[in-house]
């Protein structure tokens, strides 16, 4: 079973989201901290050290055309969705935004490059980059997109 990055790092109103009882009832709300994330339109995702998807949530793979998170998960990002830029050229990993988020354990916001849908259409992309720091250890990464491609139009 792949591990989940937002498992072992996700608390919610001070509680710890892996306890027996995170579904919490905070008034009046049910919280799940799944369900959140899966109805936010905004794509997210997390990658370990290595670039290796832990965590999509349903915008994320919906808006690159998989059929479900698993499609995603133990995949490189970077190959999967991120390997050439708009023109078609190669998009090198040692050149890519957000490996230098997963480098440098820096913060990274970029509107000028193109994630890859799985039908081989190029997505315009708004991005953050947001580096996952462990006792500070740099752990991995949490990027959360949209597409722009409605806005570019105007």
């Amino acid at each position: 079973m792949k591990e989940n990055f937002l498992d072992k790092n996700f608390t919610l109103f001070g509680k710890d989201m892996n306890s027996p009882d995170a579904n919490t009832d905070t008034g009046g709300i049910q919280l799940n901290y799944r369900n959140i994330l899966n109805t936010i339109t905004e794509g997210i995702y997390a990658i370990d050290h290595n670039g290796l998807c832990v965590y999509a949530n349903n915008a994320c793979w919906q808006i690159l055309g998989f059929g479900s998170g698993s499609d995603v998960l133990g995949q490189n990002m970077h190959r999967l969705v991120h390997y050439k830029h708009a023109n078609g050229e190669v998009y090198p990993g040692r050149q890519c935004k957000i490996g230098k988020a997963l480098r440098e354990g820096i913060e990274i916001v970029a509107d000028d490059e193109v994630f890859w849908h799985k039908s081989g259409k190029a997505i315009p992309v708004r991005y953050h980059a947001y580096p996952q720091f462990k006792q500070n250890e740099l752990i991995g990464a949490v990027v959360s997109f949209y597409d722009i491609s409605q806005e570019q139009l105007q």
